[in-house]
C-alpha cells in the first residue's frame, strides 16, 4: 500500500502520493480516495481518469446530495474505520490536522499547490 509520508510540518508530501515510476502512478495505488464536500467536483474529475474516488457525502450517507453537510467527526470516523484504506483529499486544514495527529492518510490541497509553486520557482530561469 502506498502510505503517505509526512513532511516536517506534518502534512503529506506530494511526492509520496503522486510521484512514482510510470506515466499514471495514481492508477497503481491500492487505496481508495475520498474528497470532502469542498472538493466534490474533484471526485468527478478523478473518476473520469480512472481514480477510485468518492465524496465524503457518498461514503457516509450513500448519496451525492452535497446540500447535506457531513460533519468532520463523521468523516474522521470513516477514515479511522477504514484503517488506512482511504485517503482523504481536502482543503480543510482542521480536518487535515486531525488526520495528521491520528496518522491517517490525507492530502491537503494547499500543500500540493505550495509544492508546485516552490518547484516552479526553483526551475524558473
Amino acid at each position: 500500500m502506498c502510505r503517505p509520508q509526512l513532511a516536517t510540518d506534518g502534512y503529506v508530501t506530494p511526492s509520496a502520493i503522486f510521484i512514482r515510476e510510470g506515466s499514471f502512478p495514481f492508477l497503481e495505488r491500492s487505496m481508495r480516495d475520498i474528497v470532502d464536500q469542498n472538493l466534490a467536483g474533484l471526485a468527478r474529475e478523478l473518476r473520469e481518469v480512472g481514480v477510485e474516488c468518492d465524496t465524503a457525502t457518498k461514503a457516509v450517507l450513500g448519496n451525492e446530495d452535497s446540500s447535506v453537510r457531513v460533519p468532520d467527526p463523521e468523516i474522521f470516523r470513516l477514515l479511522k474505520d477504514a484503517a488506512g484504506g482511504l485517503t482523504l483529499i481536502t482543503s480543510d486544514s482542521d480536518l487535515a490536522g486531525y488526520c495528521r495527529v491520528a496518522d491517517l492518510p490525507c492530502i491537503r490541497v494547499q500543500d500540493l499547490v505550495l509544492a508546485h509553486i516552490r518547484r516552479s520557482a526553483d526551475t524558473a530561469p
